[in-house]
């Protein structure tokens, strides 16, 4: 709260499956008040592709 009353910004962490479908703003109602919100993502972390034949999901090895 005091990075958003000194600046007027708020940092959210979210996963996303597509930044791509990020959109660039969006209006948000909050009682009898409407804020715009602008969203940038920060960093894309690209992971491998989920294989479901892959059961040791823990990588601990039990599973052979």
């Amino acid at each position: 709260m005091i990075h958003l009353w000194a600046t007027g910004q708020v940092h959210i962490l979210a996963a996303v499956l597509d930044v791509a479908k990020i959109p660039k703003q969006a209006d948000v109602c909050a009682g009898s008040s409407v804020y715009r919100l602008y969203f940038k993502p920060e960093e894309a972390v690209h992971i491998d592709a989920f294989d479901p034949e892959d059961d040791d999901l823990l990588g601990d090895g039990d599973n052979p």
